[in-house]
C-alpha cells in the first residue's frame, strides 16, 4: 500500500515519517549502493523523495475512484434478499444463513447462534453464495 503526503520536506518530517509504524520507504530516487551493472548493492539506502506532479495525482484518484466504484457496484448486486450464503471470513467463518438485508457492501445475515436465529451484520466481501462456497 502507498500513502500519499502533501508536505514540505525537511529533514525532521523526513525522520518522523521514516520512523513511523509500518513505514518502510519512500518511494523516490534511491540513494543506496549500486553495482557496475546497475543492481542494487546491499540495502536500498537512502531514498531521497520525488514530488508527485498534480497531474499524476490526479491519474492516481481517478484510478482509485473506479475502484472503489466498481467494487461497490459488484457487491451491491452480489446478494439479495433470501439468498442462502456461507460466511467465508471472520469469527463467523463456516456458517450458512439467510440474506435478511442488502444494502450495498452491507448484508445481514440470520446465523444459528448457540440455536437461536440471530441478525448479523456483515460485509459483502466476508460472504460467499452458498453453492459457490460449496464448489471452491
Amino acid at each position: 500500500s502507498y500513502i500519499f503526503v502533501k508536505m514540505k520536506m525537511n529533514k525532521q518530517l523526513y525522520e518522523l515519517v521514516s520512523n513511523m509504524q509500518y513505514v518502510v520507504n519512500f518511494v523516490g530516487a534511491d540513494r543506496g549502493g549500486r553495482t557496475r551493472s546497475g543492481q542494487m548493492q546491499g540495502t536500498r539506502g537512502f531514498v531521497l523523495p520525488l514530488p508527485v506532479t498534480e497531474e499524476k495525482m490526479a491519474h492516481v484518484r481517478s484510478l482509485t475512484k473506479q475502484q472503489v466504484a466498481d467494487a461497490v457496484e459488484e457487491f451491491s448486486s452480489q446478494f439479495a434478499v433470501g439468498d442462502t450464503v456461507e460466511v467465508t471470513k471472520g469469527p463467523f467463518k463456516g456458517m450458512r444463513g439467510n440474506v435478511s438485508d442488502a444494502a450495498g457492501e452491507d448484508i445481514t445475515v440470520l446465523l444459528a447462534v448457540m440455536g437461536v436465529e440471530t441478525p448479523v451484520p456483515l460485509h459483502a466481501s466476508q460472504c460467499a453464495k452458498a453453492e459457490e462456497a460449496a464448489e471452491a
